[in-house]
């Protein structure tokens, strides 16, 4: 009896030892679920964190793109409207250049314009100082003449010229008048000449 009571009392010592460790493990267990949802929550807030963070960073790649877009428009619009300048700068300086080249063949065409009539004038002008001393020599030839022929003609018959004179006399206002036209025909001449270029010029 004794003995089976001793065995009963190892038994349950046994059982109550058993029992303890289970206590134990499921105290352990207990704690480590515990840390283990602790840590699951944890992750859950970094996953919720990484989230936002990753929806801030892709929201903010994607007005950087945006604006790098619209900045990349910006420059291709002012690089087409850099372009269309310097073609119309270019145009520009051509027809000035056209036009520098124009007005200096003209300043040049009135330059030879002008020196062609102002060498035209000194000739002109010379042939006209020739032609009226010419004149003036054979005027005061001929007044010459005709005041001997006078002081002759008062010495015989009254001052009157004889008949075989008047011819003469006739001959030489006839060579007065006739010089007189050739002088007018040549300043006619010369004045022609100089309308005729001031028309070509004004061209």
């Amino acid at each position: 009896m004794e003995a089976q009571d001793q065995h009963h009392l190892q038994e349950r010592q046994a059982w109550e030892d058993r029992e303890e460790e289970l206590r134990k493990e499921i105290a352990n267990v207990t704690q480590w679920k515990s840390e283990i949802e602790k840590r699951w929550r944890q992750a859950l807030k970094d996953k919720e964190d990484l989230q936002e963070r990753l929806d801030v960073v892709t929201k903010e790649a994607e007005l950087s793109l945006t604006a790098w877009d619209e900045e990349r428009e910006s420059l291709q619009r002012q690089r087409s409207e850099a372009v269309t300048l310097v073609k119309e700068f270019m145009e520009v300086a051509d027809v000035l250049q056209s036009k520098v080249l124009e007005l200096s063949q003209e300043k040049k065409r009135q330059e030879e314009i002008s020196e062609s009539r102002l060498k035209h004038q000194r000739e002109e002008e010379e042939e006209r100082q020739r032609f009226d001393q010419m004149h003036i020599a054979s005027l005061t030839e001929e007044l010459d003449a005709l005041r001997g022929q006078q002081g002759n003609s008062a010495a015989g018959e009254q001052g009157e010229p004889s008949d075989t004179e008047r011819p003469t006399m006739q001959k030489r206002f006839v060579g007065l008048f006739t010089q007189g036209l050739r002088g007018l025909n040549l300043r006619l001449r010369g004045m022609n000449y100089e309308w005729i270029e001031s028309s070509e010029s004004d061209k």
